[in-house]
């Protein structure tokens, strides 16, 4: 048996990004077609196909060689026209990648695009979104969504996305998401019980080697100090769970039901361990700094969030896409602090309202980040449109009352424990007191935010069982 540990679980304010090398992105040439509604305005050959590698001008026909991502998950084809204005969207299936016909472009293709970029289904794989894409399209609120598109497209093609305009196109879309997934089973699935606390804990390991193991979804940067020292001497990146969201209810499920392990080297002696989720910094300098641990955290959550939703239109990214190179612009700090107070709100949707006003503001950093990770010069544009897009409906969103906030990662992100520290001893490749307690905290009767340096309560449940933690 191992000694029983002291643990802290602080609500404090921190952030990070970092990981193994990707793999390279592969491209593949798709015919596309446009098929413009009867009575529009527009000729073809006036309109732009942009995907994430490249972009060309439609010929007289409406035809036109495309670059795209080699994928196994569904992307997305903007349609623009001379001025930048979003015209329609493409939907391209995998399967769809090696066949010899066109793909199409259509208001069928822009609804279904419009469902499919829902935030409450991102981390779904390749095959969850075929299947989810496949029940959207047998909605009658989807037929009603395609004509509503296309009579946008016939009498106001430029104002697509204005959701000051057209605010029921995101409503309706986001509607026919929740009929769809309804429609895979008339009661919620059962989800597997937490068998662990819901917190990173440690567990020794061989010699010198201990283990971080995680049950959620959000990344922690990791500080090393010397016990009960404000001296850092080491900071590490604790990798989070990747998919354990399901799809087939309403509202999506997000189940903990593993752990995800991040092995460390720790040398004989006594130190306390942070780890943190990020988004604040004593010294606003570090907020975006990845030598340290609140620096690291923001970055790395900051980082998973964007990937998540650049994934919603361009299929599955490499696994494991280091953060540790993206630069945001320091002018967005500012919203990065409104991040951290929807944390204290438990306010998700405001979270994700937030990211895309932080994406929008760091569209050329974004680009370049990615840009320089896949050794390919990706479209900037692609990346603006999709700010463009996620603005307008996280708008019409946090004004619709009936919103579930079970938005995978955001959810978990927004409720993780933000800090939590534990005082350990290494002795001769032994590591002791590092049984973790099951933490439950609690706020301070009728108070919603916490002040730095605050003390918070709360209980806590000690384990000795190694059956569990090792």
């Amino acid at each position: 048996m191992k000694e029983k540990m002291k643990l802290a679980v602080c609500f404090l304010l921190l952030f990070t990004l970092g990981c193994p090398l990707p793999k390279e992105i592969h491209s593949k040439k798709i015919a596309v077609k446009i098929d413009l509604p009867t009575g529009c305005s527009l000729e073809a050959s006036e309109l732009e196909l942009i995907s994430i590698l490249g972009n060309s001008r439609l010929n007289l026909a409406g035809n036109l060689n495309l670059d795209v991502i080699e994928t196994n998950s569904p992307q997305r084809i903007t349609c623009q026209n001379e001025t930048g204005q979003t015209i329609m969207y493409g939907y391209v299936f995998a399967e769809q990648l090696d066949q010899e016909a066109a793909i199409i472009i259509d208001p069928e293709s822009t609804a279904l695009a419009f469902v499919m970029m829902m935030p409450h289904i991102n981390s779904s794989t390749g095959q969850q979104k075929q299947e989810i894409a496949a029940k959207v399209k047998t909605q009658d609120s989807f037929d009603q969504l395609v004509q509503q598109i296309e009579e946008i497209i016939v009498n106001d093609p430029v104002s697509l996305l204005d959701s000051n305009k057209y605010p029921h196109i995101y409503e309706n879309s986001y509607l026919t998401l929740v009929e769809a997934l309804q429609s895979f089973s008339s009661s919620q699935a059962s989800l597997n019980e937490i068998e662990h606390p819901p917190f990173p804990w440690i567990e020794d390991r061989n010699g010198p080697q201990i283990a971080f193991m995680n049950p959620r979804y959000t990344k922690y940067g990791g500080g090393r100090f010397q016990l009960d020292s404000s001296y850092l001497e080491d900071t590490f990146t604790v990798n989070s769970v990747d998919e354990y969201v399901e799809f087939k209810f309403w509202p999506p499920g997000i189940v903990i039901n593993e752990f995800k392990e991040t092995l460390y080297n720790l040398a004989d002696g006594q130190y306390t361990i942070e780890l943190t989720k990020g988004f604040e910094s004593y010294n606003t300098d570090d907020l975006f700094n990845w030598f340290t641990p609140s620096g690291r955290g923001t970055l790395l959550n900051l980082g998973k969030g964007i990937l998540l939703l650049v994934e919603l239109c361009v299929g599955d990214l490499p696994d494991e896409t280091p953060v540790s190179g993206f630069k945001p612009n320091p002018n967005s700090k500012p919203t990065v602090d409104k991040m951290k107070k929807s944390f204290f709100q438990g306010d998700v949707l405001g979270f994700f309202k937030n990211l895309v006003e932080f994406m929008k503001q760091n569209t050329p950093e974004i680009t370049e980040w990615l840009s320089d990770l896949y050794g390919a010069p990706l479209q900037d544009r692609f990346i603006a449109d999709l700010t463009s897009f996620l603005e307008n409906l996280s708008s019409v969103l946090s004004n619709l009352s009936l919103v579930n906030k079970h938005i995978p990662f955001m959810y978990d992100l927004v409720y993780a424990p933000w800090v939590v520290s534990y005082n350990v001893t290494q002795e001769n490749g032994v590591l002791k007191l590092n049984i973790p307690p099951s933490a439950k905290i609690h706020k301070p009767a009728n108070q919603s935010t916490f002040k730095q340096g605050e003390t918070i309560t709360f209980e806590g449940e000690y384990y000795d069982s190694e059956s569990v933690y090792g």
